[in-house]
């Protein structure tokens, strides 16, 4: 059963779905049990909202999937797996997504 399904970022009873990690449809799965902390984070030009995908000068920590409607979008979410390299996904709600979230890593 899926609790939340866009484009690109899908949730359901186990975990995380990032659609297209490195390439349209490279999935990745990450369970719950292994997201240590979720955050709301703005991205602007500098800060995430130009890149297509990877890492870059205003957040050198945060690895974004390929999103290539980032552009138009205000926020990310920061999740701490516990590496130094940090995953952002940009959900089309990023705060519905971050509440389900939140609720099911305690």
């Amino acid at each position: 059963m899926s609790l939340y399904d866009d484009p690109l970022i899908a949730l359901d009873e186990d975990g995380i779905i990032i659609k297209s990690y490195w390439r349209p449809g490279n999935e990745r799965r990450i369970a719950y049990g292994d997201v240590r902390a979720a955050s709301r984070i703005p991205i602007g030009f500098w800060t995430g909202r130009a890149r297509l995908v990877g890492i870059g000068f205003g957040r050198p920590f945060h690895f974004f999937h390929w999103d290539r409607h980032r552009g138009s979008k205000q926020a990310a979410l920061s999740l701490e797996l516990g590496r130094m390299l940090k995953t952002a996904i940009t959900p089309d709600e990023p705060d519905r997504v971050l509440e389900l979230i939140s609720e099911r890593i305690g």
